[in-house]
């Protein structure tokens, strides 16, 4: 008995420990503890069909970043971002995150590497969405044990209808919503296929 009350005694003074640390930065470096939202607007072009192939992209044209502040980055990662189909009754016929859905990734991780490799080869019965990151910025990098990708200009957000490359569910009216994890705030107006 006297070592299960040793293990409570300990959990419970990590965890008062863990909670002193967060608020003690929170008010030392007069940072909230959650971010107000999202510190950057980006403006996407309207769908458009690559050549009858019954493939829609729209590329990210603007990333309006505020003024970097202490507190929070003003670029998104990618891993923090949440896209959703929806057809014209509202309802979403696929969702996931928008990182694992790349299908150029070309960093170090061999999952990734698969991934990406089997979502560039569907043509959107599997996965209707993808996302091709194209890097052209400075503060985006594979790593060696850690990638760090944001949604930038020139990324493209590709979705898949009906055509001669493309055996996916989209159809005209259906829409893209992207959102970020953990508030559900969308970054943009839903996009909509033509």
């Amino acid at each position: 008995m006297k070592t299960l009350d040793k293990i409570v005694a300990l959990i419970v003074v990590s965890i008062l420990v863990v909670g002193y640390l967060i608020v003690n930065y929170a008010w030392v470096s007069s940072c909230p503890l959650t971010p107000s939202g999202l510190n950057v607007q980006y403006t996407f072009s309207e769908f458009e069909e690559v050549d009858d192939t019954g493939i829609y992209v729209s590329e990210v044209l603007e990333m309006d970043q505020d003024e970097v502040n202490e507190c929070f980055d003003n670029k998104v990662s990618l891993s923090v971002l949440w896209v959703e189909l929806i057809d014209n009754e509202g309802v979403t016929n696929f969702e996931g995150n928008l990182g694992s859905l790349q299908d150029n990734y070309a960093g170090n991780n061999s999952k990734r590497v698969d991934s990406s490799v089997e979502i560039a080869n569907d043509n959107g019965t599997e996965f209707p969405i993808h996302f091709e990151n194209q890097m052209d910025n400075d503060f985006e990098k594979y790593g060696e044990s850690r990638d760090e990708l944001y949604l930038s200009i020139g990324d493209k957000i590709k979705v898949y209808g009906s055509g001669s490359e493309a055996n996916g569910p989209a159809e005209s009216g259906w829409s893209i919503r992207i959102k970020w994890i953990a508030w559900g705030e969308t970054i943009e107006d839903d996009l909509v296929i033509p």
